[in-house]
């Protein structure tokens, strides 16, 4: 028997943790996390050709990789998001994305890699006007994200502030994928 090798499928969750962030937000965030990770191992289950590896980039003030690299879904195991600060920057998730968008980081895979699925969470307007404008220009230089699928979630308050959706609309960059929650 051949043991065929599949290519890599990576989810990316970029997860504002800002101070604003903190009780029911973030238990939102962490409910939805837990309600589509059984429908991308579905969806993984079905498909011979893909391996679906999730990683998840929190921010606030700073960025910080909660997956050091991406996990194969399969055997992934979510832990709550329990406590956050600071303030909503989104050029540091910008920038932390784009230095894993490679192949030489998390786009890796033997097999090749499938474009992938980025997904932002927030409740907020950029705390960074100016500089998340800056680091989403040289994120959109980046061939991976070009292709990639991507989806803006706004969370709650966030989801009626016109700067939130406007970021989400310029990160995405098709209104049909910003969402309210």
């Amino acid at each position: 028997v051949t043991n065929l090798r599949k290519r890599a499928m990576v989810v990316f969750f970029l997860i504002d943790i800002s101070g604003s962030m903190k009780g029911a937000r973030i238990g939102a965030v962490n409910d939805a996390i837990r309600n589509v990770l059984p429908e991308i191992k579905k969806r993984e289950a079905g498909n011979t050709s893909a391996e679906i590896r999730i990683a998840i980039l929190e921010f606030s003030s700073t960025a910080t990789w909660r997956t050091p690299v991406p996990q194969p879904v399969a055997s992934f195991r979510y832990e709550d998001i329990t406590q956050g600060g600071g303030g909503t920057t989104y050029s540091n998730a910008f920038r932390g994305l784009n230095g894993k968008l490679s192949r030489n980081a998390f786009l890796d895979s033997v097999a090749g890699s499938f474009t992938p699925l980025i997904i932002l969470l927030t409740d907020g307007k950029p705390s960074d006007p100016m500089l998340y404008k800056q680091e989403l220009e040289s994120l959109r230089r980046n061939a991976w994200f070009q292709y990639a699928t991507k989806a803006g979630i706004a969370i709650e308050e966030g989801a009626m502030s016109q700067e939130c959706r406007t970021a989400l609309l310029e990160f995405t960059g098709n209104e049909s994928m910003v969402f309210a929650a």
